[in-house]
């Protein structure tokens, strides 16, 4: 019988050691949300965006219960990708949380029509090698129970895999990104979801490399996010989920000016994503379903 280590793959959590803050998880016990009547119109320096245009993608929040009643939550996001799964990032699932939450089906995590829903399990890919080994196979699934699929009526299945073009800035210069991160470095996390358009500059087998536009780019809490292209069609594709947040090269700081990220790319990591789904809805005690 195939196990998960068989596929490179491994219930997140068992590499609680490899789990160095990236810079793109926001601190659990530090970063606050916002106050949505006071909410800065950035994701750093973005604009307010539409769900429709980022088709899957949802609010995660890996928590940890701890005595007295306090609750300490990461802050991610993920894309759906299948029926009952979701697409992130390993760092933001390698420490053993009590409990994984997806917020789904609203812009505004306060909004009446947000609801939050529970996973049931976290694959990381076993190759994750944490902030020591740069962060390669930053990737993750995150597995809800079927039952919970009514509470996904506003969260299409995402397109992903192989683009129209070969995946490369001479064909697609722009991409675009959003997310409830920070609107500031050490700043507050935003209650509504904001996008920005991104420079496409470099792309390769595992990674995807980014730059900021006009100083507006990803930030803490953005981590596990989407990166869509949009082919000529007008579909929307998802290439890349949020691994790490560059150093403005002149000042030093995050999040700020003109900088970089990485996103790792989907592409790559294609036949892994289907291998390990097929896998766990065939052999789902294996996987902690």
């Amino acid at each position: 019988m195939t196990d998960l280590a068989a596929l490179n793959a491994t219930l997140c959590g068992q590499s609680a050691h490899l789990s160095d803050d990236s810079p793109t998880l926001a601190e659990r016990t530090g970063a606050q949300p916002s106050d949505p009547d006071l909410i800065s119109t950035a994701t750093v320096n973005g604009a307010s965006a539409r769900l429709s245009d980022f088709p899957g993608l949802v609010k995660m929040e890996p928590r940890e219960f701890r005595p007295g009643g306090a609750i300490a939550s990461g802050h991610c996001g993920a894309t759906r990708i299948a029926e009952d799964w979701f697409l992130t990032a390993a760092h933001c699932l390698d420490d053993d949380y009590d409990e994984v939450s997806l917020i789904v089906g609203a812009e505004s995590l306060t909004s009446p029509w947000a609801k939050r829903i529970e996973a049931r399990a976290s694959i990381c890919h076993a190759g994750y090698g944490g902030a020591s080994g740069s962060y390669v196979n930053d990737i993750a699934l995150v597995r809800i129970n079927s039952a919970d699929q009514a509470d996904l009526e506003t969260v299409p299945i995402t397109a992903y895999g192989p683009t129209d073009e070969p995946l490369a800035p001479f064909h697609y210069a722009q991409a675009g990104m959003a997310g409830w991160g920070l609107t500031a470095f050490n700043g507050q996390l935003s209650d509504t979801l904001l996008s920005a358009e991104l420079k496409l500059v470099r792309s390769g087998p595992a990674a995807l490399y980014v730059y900021s536009q006009n100083g507006a780019g990803p930030c803490i809490g953005d981590s596990g996010g989407p990166l869509f292209i949009t082919e000529t069609s007008g579909q929307k594709r998802l290439v890349g989920v949020l691994s790490v947040v560059e150093q403005n090269s002149e000042t030093g700081g995050f999040c700020q000016g003109d900088y970089g990220a990485r996103y790792t790319n989907v592409q790559g990591y294609q036949n892994w994503i289907q291998s390990v789904i097929q896998h766990c809805e065939q052999t789902p005690q294996l996987c902690g379903l």
